[in-house]
């Protein structure tokens, strides 16, 4: 519990430096998540996320930061912040980047 609280209050603080709602906050640090990992491989696109047969570790990671991204959208609804219902696939598919698993 000490820990999900942390994470909010440090997404909090984020969102009132940037001026920027909880939403709009964690679509941006997922999606820079994202980019970074995709940019440690040189040679794949976000395209080729799909295809499980090409980067196992990478389908793993990604998978990883679903569920984290999934995790604290629930820690921040536990402790009663309001949060749009957004699924990442749709934050993913509104960007044109890449439909997840």
């Amino acid at each position: 519990a000490a820990e999900a609280r942390a994470v909010v209050r440090q997404l909090r603080r984020t969102a009132i430096k940037e001026n920027e709602d909880y939403l709009s906050l964690l679509t941006r640090l997922f999606k820079e998540e994202l980019q970074q990992l995709v940019a440690t491989e040189k040679d794949i696109s976000l395209g080729d996320i799909s295809a499980p047969s090409k980067r196992p570790h990478l389908i793993a990671e990604v998978r990883k930061l679903t569920r984290n991204f999934e995790d604290v959208k629930a820690r921040a609804r536990r402790l009663g912040l309001r949060l749009v219902d957004l699924s990442l696939e749709r934050v993913l598919h509104d960007h044109g980047q890449l439909r997840l698993l």
